[in-house]
């Protein structure tokens, strides 16, 4: 066999090898391809559940029934607006104490780096008071049912929604 030919024939079967592989390749793409559109519908599919589930958690008369069912809560009554002319104004706010001073004393040290004077500097001594934070405060009113409830802020509504308790 001459040289040529048996050259052909490797260049041929190496040419066959890499088409081969090319294909299968291809084949495998093609179906990881087919595994996500299918993943992507059934995740298309799951968003248009939670977009109808979150429609129906926010409908509007759901959350009022829930309000009354568990908050307890009523609507406002006439008696509970004032006028702004009926509101207190505020008294002057009272002068504040001049700010006191106190003398601190610097002690010669040595010729050089001091004067020879003892010398008084002033400076103010300012207090920061805190105000002391407003207690909570609970007011009772009349329940829808004619008992009394206790009206809640809105963190303790939440932490026993979340607890699952009245």
């Amino acid at each position: 066999m001459r040289k040529s030919t048996l050259l052909w024939l490797i260049l041929t079967v190496f040419c066959g090898i890499a088409l081969f592989h090319t294909s299968q390749k291809v084949h495998d793409e093609r179906a990881r391809l087919a595994a996500l559109n299918a993943s992507i519908a059934h995740e298309k599919q799951s968003i248009r559940v939670l977009g109808a589930e979150w429609a129906y958690l926010n409908n509007p008369r759901r959350l009022e029934m829930l309000a009354k069912t568990y908050l307890h809560m009523a609507p406002l009554s006439a008696a509970q607006f004032i006028r702004i002319d009926d509101i207190p104004l505020r008294a002057a706010p009272a002068a504040a104490p001049a700010p006191q001073t106190e003398k601190i004393a610097v002690k010669k040290i040595s010729p050089e780096i001091q004067p020879r004077k003892i010398v008084a500097l002033e400076r103010p001594v300012t207090m920061k008071t805190r105000k002391p934070a407003p207690p909570r405060i609970f007011k009772k009113r009349a329940a829808p049912d004619g008992g009394t409830a206790t009206a809640r802020n809105f963190r303790d509504v939440m932490k026993s929604l979340r607890l699952g308790v009245e």
